[in-house]
């Protein structure tokens, strides 16, 4: 709409300082993508890896109300649970929407015991994910589909998804969840 910020220097070599070392250059699991669509992403994974569970358009939210993804994909990975959300993006909405996603679940599935159920019940009650649901032992995995130059860490993303992406990480660290991203 014709306005422009100007964003100090030093909140922006904070930003950096703080989300680069997230910043993973390989993953168990997340690989490059051939595809162009999220859900075939998501697919092709779980195809790869028998241990990684698709939770793709799937829903832990409280009965009555809106659908609250609980990831993209799960599996036991470094002694947690890991939530990956993958997002094939790196428009500023897209990347909020992604990241406020990461910290929502968890938060529901810490809250709320009909989320939990939901999720046993997503799995299958899979034996080797149940005691990391009951105890509430995430991780938060973001895997970024971009074409961006991803040598450049955070500044690959738009200014206003690094703010974003900041506010998650201390969310996410208060509940003493930890976090990765990978390209």
């Amino acid at each position: 709409e014709g306005e422009w910020y100007f964003i100090e220097t030093d909140f922006i070599i904070k930003l950096s300082a703080e989300l680069d070392p997230l910043f993973i250059d390989n993953h168990e699991y997340l690989h490059q993508c051939e595809k162009k669509r999220e859900d075939d992403y998501n697919i092709s994974v779980k195809d790869s890896y028998p241990n990684v569970i698709c939770l793709d358009k799937k829903s832990i939210s409280p009965n009555g109300q809106y659908q609250i993804e609980p990831c993209d994909l799960i599996y036991v990975k470094d002694g947690y649970l890991e939530l990956a959300h993958i997002k094939i993006s790196t428009r500023s909405s897209s990347l909020s929407h992604l990241f406020n996603q990461g910290i929502n679940s968890v938060e529901l599935l810490r809250r709320d015991e009909e989320a939990k159920d939901k999720l046993k019940e997503l799995i299958e009650n899979n034996a080797g994910m149940i005691p990391f649901i009951d105890e509430g032992k995430y991780s938060v995995s973001y895997g970024i589909i971009t074409k961006n130059d991803i040598q450049r860490k955070s500044k690959s993303l738009p200014i206003f998804s690094r703010i974003s992406l900041l506010r998650t990480v201390h969310g996410l660290k208060t509940m003493n969840i930890p976090i990765k991203i990978h390209f």
